[in-house]
């Protein structure tokens, strides 16, 4: 499973390990008092205000290899064909801070569909590995989880 993030010029591709799918809804619930006097006939259920404020959220965690060039299909940018891991990091750090442009949405394509938002957050962890003694370009170099709010912008 694969997720691919785009804004502007660049293109990320990120093997994914699990991605979780999640539609908030922001309930106003009012519990409503019972006076002293009327205790004995119980509780008053609680009321619910359901406004439909629903947040889609996916939660996206996978990984950052080291690629060559028969593995550009998993991580690209510009076409460019020979990416290190860490310039796909940094790919990546260039979508969460603007793609080089002034605003705009970014364009996450998963189960083969083309969803706008906005990523809130991405946690990079770079992982210790003893690397074989061969050429391996699909060693993990970085773990990656990323907060990707699907929407509009308001402005």
């Amino acid at each position: 499973m694969t997720v691919k993030l785009t804004k502007g010029d660049y293109s990320v591709s990120i093997p994914t390990d699990r991605v979780d799918e999640e539609l908030k809804n922001k309930l106003i619930t009012l519990t409503i008092a019972t006076g002293t006097s009327s205790q004995s006939s119980g509780k008053k259920a609680t009321k619910v205000v359901d406004l439909l404020r629903i947040t889609h959220q996916y939660s996206i965690k996978g990984y950052i290899t080291n690629v060559d060039t028969a593995s550009t299909a998993y991580n690209d940018t510009g076409g460019s064909s020979n990416l290190t891991a860490k310039e796909i990091k940094d790919n990546l750090k260039t979508i969460v801070e603007g793609g080089g442009q002034s605003g705009g949405v970014v364009t996450m394509t998963y189960e083969s569909d083309s969803i706008e938002g906005y990523i809130e957050s991405v946690v990079f962890t770079n992982v210790a590995r003893d690397y074989p003694s061969t050429t391996t370009t699909d060693a993990v170099k970085y773990e990656v989880q990323i907060i990707f709010i699907k929407g509009e912008s308001a402005v």
